[in-house]
């Protein structure tokens, strides 16, 4: 026994990391969320592969009936299990892309792949097409169809390829990357496992993308608006303030955008939604996040941090924001489309509040003088 431990300790640990994350997942779940159940049965699901993959090796080649009976229950539910899971990761993505819980029910939770294999592993018990046990040495060998376990689970990656690819001009750059490394860390288990076959990684490397997309999609989302990928206004004060603290100079601009209902009232939200993606685009185009820190305070209203440098100021900036929606195809669509805007320089008898309400009411002041310019006479 202490040798199956020593052998398959890795795998151990995988067990122990996801028991952890389903805990503290429960323990935080405040309210119902879709993606949050689906997350949960994904762990439970790889839990479960992970067992199956140890009790394959346990009794393979072990005497007696007993061990014939768990070799194959144990290749028959891990062989299941890997559609199932891929299914539900595919489930997770769509949704996490969509946000569409009754499109990702009409696909069954991409379990078709999971029911094909179910009928061929029953099949299995009178013809073995797709794996054999020997009765008298136990010893597993692969069958003709095996290959349709490998097709299966690739099928569903390039499912989840096509989706990103499809979709990827509507969301931020946080899911992309969750999406991504969801891809890359099984492959890269997967060819290491062929190159050594006796180092059970396959498993093991799913549980750890399951860590990895859980740091990413799960957690850090406050930081980030859900939205845009711009960050979110509970980050703003603590960026303020710290800069603050460590006595930067810095401007603040606000930002709202003019007509911004009109694009929703006449196209509809989901058009509404991609202008907003695509002016936080234009907020951030040509400076990177240490130049320019971005938020979403809420609707159409956005904050600039400039942090102090000679060759930069607010005016510069607000002007080339409106060089990028120019340039920027779809916001094209949309001539009527513009934004008021008002800064302020950080002067260090300030506080964050006062900051806040003096660039609010400034970037209030230009949109009060627009409104009375573009007035019929």
């Amino acid at each position: 026994m202490s040798d199956f431990m020593i052998f398959f300790d890795i795998s151990i640990f995988s067990i122990i990391m996801l028991s952890v994350i389903f805990v503290v997942t429960k323990i935080k779940q405040d309210i119902y969320s879709f993606s949050s159940n689906l997350f949960s049965w994904i762990i439970i699901i790889n839990i479960f592969g992970l067992v199956f993959e140890g009790l394959t090796w346990l009794y393979d080649g072990k005497s007696g009936l007993f061990s014939f009976v768990m070799a194959h229950a144990s290749n028959f539910l891990l062989i299941l299990t890997g559609p199932i899971l891929m299914g539900l990761w595919t489930s997770y993505v769509d949704y996490k892309l969509y946000s569409n819980k009754k499109r990702v029910q009409k696909y069954l939770y991409y379990q078709f792949p999971s029911i094909f294999m179910m009928f061929i592993l029953l099949v299995n018990f009178f013809t073995p097409v797709f794996y054999t046990i020997d009765t008298e040495t136990n010893l597993w060998s692969a069958s003709s169809l095996m290959f349709f376990r490998y097709l299966l689970t690739y099928l569903l990656y390039f499912r989840v390829l096509y989706l990103v690819i499809h979709h990827k001009d509507g969301h931020n750059r946080r899911i992309i990357s969750g999406v991504m490394l969801f891809m890359v860390i099984p492959l890269i288990g997967i060819v290491i496992q062929l190159i050594y076959p006796y180092y059970l990684l396959t498993w093991s490397f799913l549980a750890l993308t399951v860590i990895v997309v859980y740091i990413f999609l799960e957690t850090i989302s406050g930081n980030r608006d859900f939205l845009t990928g711009v960050y979110s206004r509970s980050l703003l004060e603590t960026y303020i303030h710290s800069l603050i603290e460590d006595h930067h100079d810095f401007h603040v601009i606000m930002m709202d955008m003019d007509k911004f209902k009109e694009v929703n009232d006449i196209y509809g939200h989901h058009v509404g939604d991609r202008v907003l993606i695509e002016f936080s685009k234009s907020l951030k185009l040509g400076y990177s996040e240490k130049e320019v820190f971005v938020a979403r305070l809420g609707g159409d209203e956005f904050f600039t941090v400039l942090v102090y440098h000679p060759d930069q100021n607010p005016e510069f900036y607000i002007q080339n924001v409106n060089e990028n929606m120019r340039r920027n195809v779809y916001l094209q669509q949309f001539k009527f489309l513009s934004f008021s805007s008002g800064y302020v320089t950080y002067d260090h008898k300030m506080s964050i509040d006062d900051l806040l309400n003096k660039v609010d009411q400034k970037m209030y002041v230009e949109k009060d003088r627009k409104h009375i310019q573009n007035k019929p006479k």
